[in-house]
């Protein structure tokens, strides 16, 4: 499924999760996971479904490590760990996304 941006001012659950992994988010937790966790539970259900999906298709779109830290930063991030780590951390958000949303 590829996601198409349409611009209505509003910024969709991937964007606004994107936009929480600052710079200065290694101050604040320990890796990618454990910022997803934070912020993550303080999400209602109903945006922690739409989240997950919304995740679940931008991994789906960027398969390679390059293609997936480039639209990272597309939506809006200003942090993500390099290589594989990246590629490892995201695959691990996805499941803790699935897991939240249930």
């Amino acid at each position: 499924m590829k996601t198409t941006r349409i611009n209505t001012g509003l910024m969709s659950e991937l964007e606004q999760f994107a936009l929480f992994f600052h710079q200065d988010i290694s101050l604040m937790a320990a890796d990618m996971v454990a910022g997803a966790h934070m912020y993550v539970s303080d999400l209602p259900p109903e945006r922690q479904s739409v989240l997950a999906s919304e995740f679940s298709a931008f991994l789906e779109e960027h398969r390679s490590a390059r293609a997936l830290r480039n639209g990272w930063f597309r939506l809006g991030a200003g942090y993500a760990p390099r290589g594989k780590t990246l590629v490892a951390e995201m695959q691990e958000i996805a499941d803790l996304l699935r897991s939240q949303s249930h």
